[in-house]
């Protein structure tokens, strides 16, 4: 969530793109090819910690695979990289497990990163960045109101739709 990766660039990570010292890891395989360096939050950097030390020495190593993130099946692990389809079944499922009304996909985890971070006050330049986007106005569909917002702030900041006081 808090790198806003494409489920592509998810996928095609390998361990030698993981730099938790500095709290990074490169995107290699990025759209259009394009590399760039993303940073990584404390909660993913703990994640990740947790994974590497703890679950991810349990997967067969197969030769050759340097797939960050490795497959599992109900037998045992298989050595290769996780596939794009197994990490949205892993989306679905956390989604279904956290109690939402209906399944969400990895790019919906993209979009709602980048909605987020706009909503706290986040540059539309930094989202760029983050998102990987050529150009700003890729991103600007971030920028566009929502309804539900929109009557929210008029509900708030309105002074004919603020409860009068007596």
């Amino acid at each position: 969530y808090s790198t806003a990766l494409r489920l592509s660039e998810l996928a095609a990570l390998d361990l030698t793109d993981l730099d938790l010292t500095a709290g990074t890891l490169i995107v290699r395989c990025g759209k259009g090819s394009r590399q760039r360096v993303v940073p990584l939050g404390d909660v993913a950097i703990a994640a990740l910690l947790d994974y590497l030390q703890n679950a991810r020495r349990y997967f067969h190593r197969r030769p050759g695979v340097e797939a960050l993130f490795l497959a599992a099946t109900h037998c045992g692990s298989t050595g290769n990289r996780l596939s794009k389809a197994s990490i949205r079944e892993i989306v679905r499922n956390a989604s279904r497990a956290a109690g939402l009304d209906r399944p969400i996909n990895p790019h919906q985890v993209r979009h709602a990163c980048a909605t987020h971070m706009l909503r706290a006050g986040a540059d539309l330049r930094h989202i760029q960045q983050l998102l990987g986007h050529a150009r700003i106005d890729t991103t600007e569909i971030y920028t566009q109101v929502d309804v539900s917002d929109l009557a929210d702030v008029l509900a708030r900041s309105h002074p004919r739709c603020k409860p009068q006081h007596s």
